[in-house]
């Protein structure tokens, strides 16, 4: 996995984590536990994740509609895995459109995945 080297942590397999995308540097921000909080641990251009979960905060989708503005909100959150799986779907989100994660084919809602891999190429995909 290609890590930008915004920050010194490195990417470790079997760690939880949670990543959402970065508008403003277009990259991964990946987000791990320290004393109980999420935290910035660094930036790359694609994970694997495990045991995956798709999240969306409520609240903070509300204040992005209210508001007109980005705030971050939803995360993909799961375990890193060097592993590397054949996927044949891709998820979206979009705050004005969906509540949740989505499939991008059908649109179906989804918050639960075995395997995900978030990458840039060739624009920012969530495949499963």
């Amino acid at each position: 996995m290609k890590s930008i080297k915004d920050t010194e942590t490195k990417q470790e397999p079997q760690e939880e984590v949670r990543v959402y995308f970065n508008l403003h540097k277009k990259v991964y921000s990946v987000q791990k536990k320290v004393n109980g909080q999420w935290k910035l641990s660094h930036h790359t251009e694609q994970i694997n994740l495990k045991n995956v979960t798709f999240k969306v905060y409520e609240k903070g989708r509300e204040r992005v509609i209210k508001e007109q503005k980005k705030y971050v909100h939803a995360f993909v959150i799961g375990t890193i895995t060097d592993e590397e799986r054949e996927t044949t779907r891709q998820v979206t989100y979009n705050p004005y459109k969906y509540q949740s994660f989505v499939t991008k084919d059908d649109e179906t809602s989804i918050y639960k995945a075995d395997y995900a891999r978030l990458t840039l190429t060739p624009f920012p995909c969530i495949e499963i």
